[in-house]
């Protein structure tokens, strides 16, 4: 399964972004809203679900209501608590590996799920 990031090599540039404190680039430039990204919620259809550990044990996706966690395993996975990865978000959200290497954590939970014709877990995630 492929990537469904911007499509621009500066999804993995790991050069510093100026707009947000300690994010990772996502390409392009543009206006300074003052916010901080790293304070924003999400929602993201996860990658490479059927290759992770969750689907490999359980057989099936996890339940809609799900906690989940975000964590760094070489790609931002999203876990169960219990640390069961159930997929990878999209490589637009790597600036959150510079805002949890900043201290920041973020959790949420599966909003929906499907097994057919492709598994696809939707999630939802914000700062804790």
């Amino acid at each position: 399964m492929g990537s469904t990031g911007t499509g621009r090599f500066t999804d993995y540039s790991g050069k510093q972004d100026s707009s947000s404190t300690g994010g990772i680039q996502g390409g392009g430039s543009g206006g300074s809203s003052g916010e901080d990204r790293c304070d924003h919620a999400i929602a993201a259809l996860l990658e490479e679900v059927e290759r992770c550990a969750y689907l490999q044990i359980h057989k099936a996706p996890p339940p809609d209501g799900t906690a989940v966690v975000v964590s760094i395993r070489g790609r931002l996975s999203v876990d169960t608590v219990d640390g069961e990865v159930i997929g990878y978000l999209p490589t637009q959200y790597n600036y959150l590996a510079g805002c949890i290497s900043s201290g920041r954590t973020y959790g949420g939970s599966v909003i929906s799920t499907a097994a057919t014709p492709i598994v696809r877990v939707h999630v939802d995630i914000a700062p804790a």
